[in-house]
């Protein structure tokens, strides 16, 4: 049986392919996008982009899951080019991408088919957030 747009005669297009799922070897957090100076130590820093490959998503999704408070906001940035606020950088450290990584398979968000609204995935990444910052800026000669 042929599936219909809805008030139409045109049939629904067919695509090959099954839907999506998770690689068969886990993620992996990839190489550092630029070394950052925060308070006198070396951050290796990773970008939004390599954020979202990382759990599966597209950058679009981590964009929006930090304005609707699913995750807090990225704890460093770079300026874009001449100070413009357009073109910062949204930078990560490498515990925070280590930690969301651990939570993230911990909750099974990692899956397709998860409903963020039903884990404590943003309760633990908030707490892991709030506890790197303290470490930063208690610490700041750690590395």
């Amino acid at each position: 049986m042929t599936d219909y747009y809805p008030g139409s005669k045109t049939p629904k297009k067919q695509y090959p392919g099954t839907p999506a799922q998770l690689p068969a070897s886990p993620p992996e957090i990839g190489d550092p996008f630029r070394l950052v100076r925060y308070r006198g130590r070396v951050i290796e820093g990773y970008t939004l982009g390599q954020l979202a490959r990382m759990l599966g998503r597209k950058p679009v999704t981590i964009r929006r899951w930090e304005s609707e408070g699913v995750i807090p906001a990225a704890p460093f940035e770079l300026p874009g080019a001449g100070g413009d606020d357009r073109g910062k950088r949204r930078l990560y450290s490498r515990e925070h991408m280590e930690g969301i990584l651990e939570i993230a398979t911990e909750e099974g968000v990692l899956s397709t088919t998860c409903k963020i609204s039903e884990t404590d995935f943003t309760t633990r990444i908030v707490a892991l957030f709030e506890e790197l910052h303290r470490e930063f800026n208690d610490n700041p000669q750690k590395r």
